[in-house]
């Protein structure tokens, strides 16, 4: 073979080598760049559906706010109404903030371990609501025996928002006649308030005597 054309020959297959390296080369670069892209696009729909959770989230944020809001105020609603159904229901005193006192109607004097007098000046006294017209005092005694003293007006003054009501008694029945000395006996006032009746008598029994 002429020695031209092998010299030709060995140049034309170090063209070919050389060749070869350069198309491996683009073969990876194209590799990296679809990868590239791919990951792009992956990053892109995961960008994408992080932003869209994170506005349901926020959506359901200002829904449980918005049902917050709304439960609180149908519970001041609620509680409103049940205030207004107490009042009306009250058979007691209704203050702002304090709601429904219940009436009360108490014996304060001889309340237990005193001493009255047959025939001369005793106290009885009681608490009523200051509303309330009139009071039934009485005497009773373990035996069942009981003595009327009479109908009084129930609040006779008002001290500290307390209405207090008291009368003279000699130990003497609303007859007249005197009543039976002993140590067994308790006062007792009743009447009606509102529609309700209230009554109270005496923690304990006091002494009634005859008194130099």
């Amino acid at each position: 073979m002429d020695p031209q054309q092998i010299n030709v020959l060995s140049q034309a297959t170090a063209v070919e080598k050389k060749k070869k390296p350069n198309v491996v080369l683009i073969s990876v670069l194209v590799a990296v760049v679809v990868a590239i892209i791919a990951g792009g696009g992956v990053f892109y729909w995961k960008n994408l559906e992080v932003k869209n959770l994170e506005k349901q989230m926020a959506d359901l944020s200002n829904r449980t706010d918005t049902l917050t809001q709304e439960l609180g105020l149908a519970n001041e609603q609620l509680t409103q109404s049940n205030l207004e159904i107490e009042e009306l229901g009250c058979k007691g005193i209704w203050k702002e903030g304090e709601g429904c006192i219940q009436p009360k109607l108490v014996v304060l004097s001889p309340n237990g371990g005193e001493t009255f007098c047959i025939g001369k000046e005793n106290i009885i006294k009681w608490q009523s609501p200051s509303d309330m017209d009139s009071v039934n005092v009485g005497i009773s005694s373990p035996e069942g025996a009981s003595y009327n003293i009479g109908e009084f007006k129930a609040a006779q003054s008002i001290e500290g928002g307390v209405a207090t009501g008291s009368i003279k008694w000699y130990g003497k029945g609303i007859s007249g006649m005197s009543i039976s000395p002993g140590e067994v006996y308790r006062i007792y006032v009743h009447g009606t308030y509102k529609g309700e009746q209230l009554e109270d008598r005496s923690d304990n029994v006091f002494t009634l005597k005859y008194c130099q």
